[in-house]
């Protein structure tokens, strides 16, 4: 076997060169994980002894994955159901005129958030965070029913919780949370 990026021979089946580091072998999965992975690599400055850049590979966990095309689906969802109900919630005494708008406003950004963290970008995280935030305001600003300002508060909270207990899955250098740049 030889390295395609120096050409040096390599005794064995090495998992990278031993003269340049370069990765000759995609990583496999730890034993005992079925999760389906998605891979990601990029180049990280040399620390190497002669200053070639090194490949780093970032796997998402199947629960991460799964979580984030939730998400997305949910957004996609609420934007539907907004867009086919626009002439009911404006003909509905209790809902402001300004809440179709920021609900519709807040599940676009919503999927720029998602897109975000399929590009492994740590502000998707935040962004969430911050439409979670911001959901609990409008919800509470609309004077709408108690039941759903609560449900949407508890479903807001808990979708952060879940998104950072699934960025944590994963051994140190494999969870999702610290492959976030």
């Amino acid at each position: 076997m030889f390295c395609p990026k120096c050409g040096a021979e390599q005794s064995g089946e090495p998992n990278y060169c031993g003269k340049c580091g370069q990765r000759l072998k995609p990583p496999e999965p730890a034993a005992g994980q079925d999760g389906v992975f998605v891979t990601q690599t990029q180049n990280v400055p040399p620390n190497n002894a002669n200053g070639t850049p090194e490949t780093k590979t970032k796997n998402r966990h199947g629960c991460l994955t799964a979580y984030l095309i939730l998400m997305l689906v949910g957004f996609a969802f609420t934007i539907l159901i907004y867009v086919a109900q626009a002439s009911i919630m404006k003909s509905m005494s209790r809902v402001p005129a300004w809440r179709s708008a920021a609900d519709l406003g807040s599940s676009l950004l919503g999927i720029i958030c998602v897109i975000a963290l399929f590009r492994w970008k740590r502000w998707g995280f935040w962004g969430y965070c911050i439409l979670a935030a911001a959901g609990l305001t409008i919800n509470i600003l609309a004077h709408l029913y108690i039941y759903l300002t609560i449900i949407g508060s508890v479903a807001g909270v808990a979708g952060i919780a879940i998104l950072f207990g699934v960025l944590n899955i994963g051994d140190k250098d494999d969870k999702g949370w610290t492959q976030l740049e």
